[in-house]
């Protein structure tokens, strides 16, 4: 569950997902009630289309952070799966259906530079816990932290 957004003069702090990522989400995948996909079947789909595409390449721990800032849990059953998850190809009369919060836009930084700098410091901080409670690691939060700021690799 995500936790409840913060409100930053007003506005709503966005949850923030990489912009390749979104484009492979919206050309390649969409929300199925009940269906789901092995998390390395889905990385392994990204990094393909990512090397087509010359975008950027992620980690398992970075997909997993936007598939849960989208709004899909995981589950252990012979390998991660990513839940309510299906490929677009499986489901060709299913428009895009990603929904994303709404971005701050620049007028909603009347504070001046001062206000955008801590509005991306409290961003980076939220993905942070967003994903730490995705690991649900609570028994090594050094290292869930670690794995998430990419410093630990197992």
């Amino acid at each position: 569950m995500l936790p409840a957004p913060f409100h930053v003069e007003g506005a709503t702090l966005p949850h923030a997902i990489n912009a390749d990522f979104e484009r492979f989400y919206r050309a390649h995948l969409r929300r199925v009630t009940g269906a789901r996909i092995r998390s390395t079947s889905l990385r392994d789909a990204y990094l393909r289309w990512a090397a087509q595409e010359n975008a950027v390449s992620l980690t398992f721990n970075q997909i997993s952070r936007f598939m849960e800032i989208i709004g899909h849990r995981r589950m252990r059953s012979n390998g991660v799966q990513v839940l309510d998850l299906a490929y677009a190809s499986d489901f060709p009369n299913l428009a895009d259906n990603l929904q994303l919060a709404p971005q701050l836009t620049a007028s909603d930084h009347s504070a001046g530079p001062l206000v955008e700098r801590v509005d991306r410091a409290l961003a980076a901080l939220l993905d942070l816990r967003v994903a730490l409670i995705a690991a649900d690691e609570r028994r090594t939060p050094h290292e869930a932290a670690q794995r998430v700021l990419g410093l630990f690799d197992q």
